[in-house]
């Protein structure tokens, strides 16, 4: 029996398929991915239909929640002994972190009780803390009115925060003393969490700041320990995990706020700093590959929706009747004109749907 001849939709599949394997693989074939599939093969049934997955209206988006969940159990890269363990890291903070006070003139503040191994489970290796303990300072921001006209000192406020990023050259200014700058102005490795209104727990992490600093009260400063990944920290504060956290803390409250005190006592899972840095990497690879699906299916999206217009103004054009004076009959589509548009149709239906 001969073989069924090959619509023309499934030719443009094998086509498009073809190209883009000679371009690029696809990002579950890249080491990163293969990684995170290899040490958690509870979830190959997932990974296996991620196709259909990541064509979900929020598909990718619930993808990097389950990458940022991995990260913080130590599921997302191998844990090594040579790299020693939290416990003796978070001994080391805690040294350095009583130096560090002393020298600035601050308070040490209450010790938090540890957490309990059973809040979160973590690699035999690692350890859960408190925010406090790996921060020098957990305060809240400035409290002035913004003005555009000044420029020496800026003030970031919430709203200059979007999408992970700040345009310093719109950020306004304020007036601030000149020996209250040092106690507000910000510096490379800051984490910035918003405490209230509807960006409660909004994080932002500042690098590479090129002007003058301060911030704004309605957030809340964290100035992680010299020993401390500040990336790391950064990952953490947008997993799940600190979300469930942040709303315990934040309920029971007319408009959602978040203090200091509450925000110290966060657990934190702490693993060895150079696994720390091998976590954020495998994290930065991963979330560039869930940019690389979500580009891919928007632009999958876009091509449904024109061939969706095309066919259906085609099959629509065929069928109807073509215009004509009234005293006349109407024109009919030709029987090959009608099969030629439903067979389009047919040979497009799965991207119509």
């Amino acid at each position: 029996m001969s073989a069924a001849p090959e619509t023309a939709a499934e030719g443009t599949r094998k086509k498009t398929a073809t190209a883009s394997s000679q371009l690029e693989p696809p990002p579950w074939e890249s080491p990163p991915w293969r990684e995170a599939v290899s040490l958690n093969p509870g979830l190959a049934p997932f990974f296996d239909n991620l196709e259909s997955f990541v064509e979900l209206p929020k598909g990718v988006e619930k993808l990097r929640e389950l990458f940022l969940d991995l990260a913080v159990r130590g599921k997302l890269v191998h844990q090594n002994e040579s790299e020693g363990d939290g416990a003796t890291l978070l001994a080391k903070v805690a040294e350095e972190r009583i130096q560090f006070l002393k020298a600035h003139g601050l308070k040490k503040g209450k010790s938090l009780k540890p957490p309990n191994p059973d809040e979160f489970r973590v690699p035999i290796n690692w350890t859960l803390t408190h925010l406090n303990d790996l921060a020098y300072q957990v305060h809240y921001g400035y409290t002035a009115s913004a003005d555009q006209n000044l420029r020496d000192v800026r003030m970031l406020r919430i709203t200059d925060i979007q999408n992970n990023t700040v345009n310093w050259d719109t950020v306004p200014g304020c007036e601030i003393d000149e020996d209250k700058v040092a106690q507000y102005e910000l510096a490379d490795n800051n984490l910035l969490i918003a405490r209230t209104g509807g960006t409660i727990g909004k994080t932002y992490l500042i690098q590479d700041v090129s002007v003058r600093s301060v911030f704004a009260s309605y957030l809340i400063r964290v100035i992680p320990s010299k020993l401390i990944c500040a990336e790391y920290l950064k990952r953490f504060l947008e997993c799940r995990f600190y979300w469930g956290q942040l709303r315990a803390k934040s309920a029971g409250t007319g408009q959602p706020n978040v203090n200091a005190t509450s925000l110290k006592s966060l657990i934190v899972p702490l693993p060895p700093l150079a696994e720390q840095r091998r976590i954020v990497s495998k994290v930065e690879g991963l979330m560039s590959l869930c940019d690389t699906l979500e580009s891919h299916r928007l632009a999958r999206m876009s091509v449904r929706e024109r061939a969706r217009r095309s066919v259906l103004v085609r099959l629509t054009s065929a069928s109807a009747p073509a215009t004509t004076p009234s005293h006349k009959k109407p024109a009919q589509a030709s029987p090959e004109t009608l099969q030629s548009s439903w067979q389009r149709l047919s040979d497009h239906f799965e991207v119509l749907l």
